[in-house]
């Protein structure tokens, strides 16, 4: 299959039968695809990191919920 250069864009071509342009740079793609997984994994992180948060979160509230009810209790005991 013969592939149309795109002006004034070396690392560009165009597919002649779907009229796709395509970046004929690998070295480009690369860099790309390693940025896109890296942007990935740092978005995952970060929703594992606000899971996180969110658990102790609901820990700390309950501790609290728990500690007052022994003092209201040792309180009503005296």
């Amino acid at each position: 299959m013969d592939f149309i250069p795109v002006k004034n864009n070396k690392d560009l071509i165009r597919d002649p039968f779907t009229h796709a342009i395509l970046n004929n740079n690998s070295t480009e793609h690369d860099a790309y695809l390693s940025n896109y997984n890296r942007l990935k994994k740092e978005k995952e992180e970060l929703q594992q990191l606000k899971k996180d948060v969110s658990n102790l979160s609901s820990d700390m509230n309950e501790i609290k919920t728990l500690l007052k009810l022994l003092v209201k209790e040792k309180n009503d005991d005296n």
